[in-house]
């Protein structure tokens, strides 16, 4: 019960919200949760910490696989010890050039697929009216 308390604790906190409930949906780790020197707040403090060994400027960042990865190692080892820092979290999607480039491929497949359709619905009204025009011509002569 320890860890829907922590949930409890922290329901107004974001990210630590959503950190524990990614946590609270894996069943591989049901019995780690339930550890009673484990605190959720505390696992986020640890995450901030791994974070801050990577920093880039005056960003810390860890995309969602490793925060997880490490959240899971913080409820698996017992003798961790976190460092009290300062700062704050927060959470962003992703905007790296991978991700634009997807997106623009994504409305060039899309504007290409339309295309297509178009320029085959043409060629059908084309043929259709070339169609119709032969047999109006065919007709005529035929009439002569």
């Amino acid at each position: 019960m320890k860890f829907e308390d922590d949930l409890m604790k922290y329901r107004h906190d974001a990210a630590i919200s959503y950190l524990g409930q990614l946590l609270k949906t894996r069943e591989d780790i049901k019995v780690q949760l339930a550890k009673p020197n484990k605190d959720l707040g505390e696992c986020m403090n640890y995450l901030m910490s791994c974070a801050r060994k990577k920093v880039k400027g005056q960003c810390a960042v860890l995309s969602d696989d490793e925060a997880l990865s490490m959240a899971i190692h913080y409820y698996d080892e017992d003798d961790i010890v976190v460092d009290r820092i300062s700062g704050s979290v927060s959470a962003s999607p992703v905007q790296d050039e991978e991700h634009e480039q997807g997106k623009n491929e994504d409305i060039e497949k899309i504007v290409s697929e339309r295309v297509e359709k178009e320029v085959a619905r043409i060629k059908e009204e084309v043929s259709r009216s070339n169609q119709e025009d032969v047999e109006k011509i065919v007709s005529e002569r035929v009439q002569n």
